[in-house]
């Protein structure tokens, strides 16, 4: 679809710009959007904070006023008990004076306590037992404390009565309705002993005044914070309203008195309204969402909720979420118009710079293509129209045109010099075919070798790295029962080594005439080859002399990998006796010989290191180990296929990894 540069361009720059507007919408819609709701939020946590100082300063003194009235009341109670107990005492004294008896005491006693009236309280006295003794109300008297119980659940006949009750006396507030001349409804009492005839002198006070003037200065704050809503707005409609902990409304949300909040669902849950944001003030958290078709119209409704405890009451603000959102909205609309027109208008100017700047790039483009067309072995001009775009064109335009007229002076140089490479290389490959041919061709290539000869096996291959190598194996008979075998391996690789490996098998071929033994042999080679060696090649060397009659075999190892004997007697390892040093590197060094015999049906199996240091793509050595192995398993095949397993092993190994040296190796079998 976009396949010009222009449309690539053009489409690169759409893309850019959109991604830039879609980008700034976005994160304006999200900040602004993150911000306008903080920022509600936090007026709505004044706004409740508000409310809830004026809710506790009014609580505050509410109970300050309540706690003053019935410490006061307490204060009374207190002395008319301490009043009563000192006319007790006054007739206690009078029957220890012997006056009166203590029953005639008594009796005074109890008909002057009935005769004591407080206001809206009473006076009566009461036995260990809980009986009523006396009491300013007659439809009292006889009656039994015991069923009445404290605000705190304990039986007033037990803590209130006897020893139970401490000698300083003791407050309790509890509900005691009498039959007739009271109104019920909470009491605060105040006993104290009087220990002489154990009695408990009670002096009761009804305090259902003070919860009645408690709940008008509750009811004025309910009216203050009500009218105080009236004013209050967050966002364009968020109110606030209050609920206490029984689902009942203290104060309505606006426009919706009349609803019936218990019943109320939040969609968004599937709870009840109410138990959400109660659940969410108790957790401490701030607010919490809601929809119901019968508030706001079914919009989503943040609410944010505080709790005061000492009232249970749930402080909620209401605000609609799209109100939060209106700025953000408005600001993100704006943008987009403005980022519109400035896309529109930039992309019109785009267009029309890509198109002048494809012009020539066209022009480039089609040239490019009759590039390959055109003959650059020949010297004819090649000049074309884009000769002129250089003095043309001064920016990167002009610059890539002159460099297609450079590459095209480049490549007709390049090619010429190209085919004059290509024509040396393929002389320079004929020659190093023809010495492939000469180094092979004087290696014995002739098997089964020797076919006329019953006393021996031999079987030799070698697999040269490059087209030449260094690698060279050779064996002939120096007389009827003696045959010599060599094996060596030249430093270097390609031509040099190659020639290396031709003297050195001229050098073993020339010594082996005269008779001599394998150190000697190897004594005149090294002479020889150490003597001019201005390059200081050198050569591992292994020379053999096995008389084929007697099964002796005499050899020198000149650094040479150790041969591998196959022994009917002793099993396949490898003889790691050592002549002397490579060849090559040190005249007049004397190398000794080394002595092995072979029984019928013994082998001696010679290498060069490209077996045991083959390399696979892992960089794994092929490895000794690993040759010995490979030998002990094919050690009774025919000496031909006994090589080719052996070849077939490392080839294996290898793998995809090119060969890195050249491979020989030679079998020789005693019959």
């Amino acid at each position: 679809m976009f396949l010009s540069l222009k449309s690539k361009i053009i489409f690169f720059l759409f893309l850019t710009m959109a991604v830039t507007a879609a980008a700034i919408l976005y994160f304006t819609h999200k900040d602004v959007g993150r911000a306008m709701y903080e920022a509600e939020e936090a007026s709505a946590r004044n706004v409740l904070s508000l409310v809830e100082l004026t809710i506790r300063g009014g609580y505050d003194k509410l109970l300050a006023d309540r706690v003053d009235t019935l410490q006061s009341r307490k204060q009374r109670l207190k002395n008319l008990s301490a009043m009563v107990v000192s006319v007790l005492d006054e007739f206690a004294d009078l029957v220890e004076s012997g006056r009166i008896s203590a029953d005639e005491a008594q009796k005074n006693a109890l008909k002057w306590i009935n005769t004591v009236s407080i206001e809206n309280g009473h006076i009566f006295a009461v036995n260990t037992a809980g009986t009523v003794l006396s009491h300013s109300l007659s439809c009292a008297v006889g009656s039994s404390i015991r069923s009445l119980r404290d605000m705190k659940g304990r039986c007033l006949a037990d803590v209130m009565c006897g020893d139970a009750l401490k000698a300083d006396g003791d407050y309790a507030v509890f509900e005691w309705k009498l039959p007739e001349g009271d109104n019920g409804g909470k009491k605060l009492g105040y006993f104290v002993p009087f220990e002489k005839w154990r009695w408990s002198i009670g002096a009761v006070a009804d305090i259902g005044d003070i919860e009645a003037e408690a709940q008008k200065k509750l009811d004025k704050i309910i009216e203050v914070l009500r009218n105080s809503f009236e004013s209050i707005t967050v966002a364009k409609t968020g109110t606030p309203f209050i609920v206490n902990g029984e689902k009942k409304i203290v104060i309505p949300l606006r426009n919706h008195e009349a609803i019936d909040w218990p019943s109320v669902k939040n969609t968004l849950t599937g709870n009840s309204l109410l138990d959400d944001l109660m659940r969410t003030a108790k957790e401490g958290r701030s607010s919490v969402r809601y929809a119901n078709p019968a508030i706001g119209n079914g919009k989503f409704t943040e609410a944010f909720v505080s709790y005061f405890k000492p009232l249970d009451w749930f402080l909620i603000i209401a605000v609609p979420i799209d109100e939060i959102q209106t700025p953000a909205t408005t600001l993100v609309t704006r943008q987009s118009f403005i980022i519109a027109v400035i896309f529109a208008v930039s992309l019109i100017a785009a267009i029309f710079m890509v198109a002048n700047l494809s012009r020539p790039l066209n022009l480039l483009a089609a040239y490019a293509k009759e590039l390959p067309l055109q003959d650059f072995t020949t010297d004819l001009d090649l000049s074309s129209p884009i000769d002129e775009l250089p003095r043309k064109y001064r920016d990167e335009v002009g610059r890539l045109a002159e460099s297609f007229i450079y590459m095209r002076a480049e490549l007709k140089k390049n090619i010429h010099g190209l085919m004059d490479a290509i024509a040396a290389r393929q002389r320079l490959e004929s020659e190093l075919n023809v010495a492939r041919d000469i180094q092979l061709g004087i290696l014995p290539k002739i098997y089964p070798a020797f076919p006329e000869q019953k006393e021996f096996k031999l079987f030799a291959l070698l697999e040269p790295a490059k087209e030449v190598g260094g690698d060279l194996y050779d064996f002939f008979f120096i007389d009827e029962d003696n045959l010599c075998f060599t094996i060596g391996d030249v430093s270097g690789k390609g031509v040099p080594a190659a020639l290396f490996m031709t003297i050195t098998m001229t050098l073993v071929k020339t010594s082996a005439k005269k008779g001599i033994s394998p150190a000697d042999m190897m004594n005149q080679i090294n002479n020889s080859l150490s003597a001019d060696n201005p390059k200081s090649m050198f050569v591992t060397l292994l020379i053999g002399i096995f008389n084929i009659r007697t099964g002796l075999l005499r050899y020198v190892n000149a650094g040479h990998n150790p041969p591998i004997v196959v022994s009917r007697n002793d099993g396949v390892y490898y003889k790691r006796d050592i002549s002397g040093p490579i060849a090559g590197i040190m005249e007049d060094f004397q190398f000794k010989d080394i002595q092995l015999q072979l029984d019928h049906g013994d082998a001696l199996f010679l290498y060069t290191d490209g077996i045991t240091e083959a390399m696979n793509t892992e960089n794994q050595l092929f490895s000794e180990n690993r040759l010995l192995k490979e030998m002990e398993a094919h050690q009774d095949e025919p000496v031909e296929d006994f090589i080719v397993r052996i070849k077939e092993a490392v080839t294996i190994h290898a793998g995809e990894a090119p060969q890195s040296d050249d491979i020989t190796m030679l079998f020789i079998r005693y019959l």
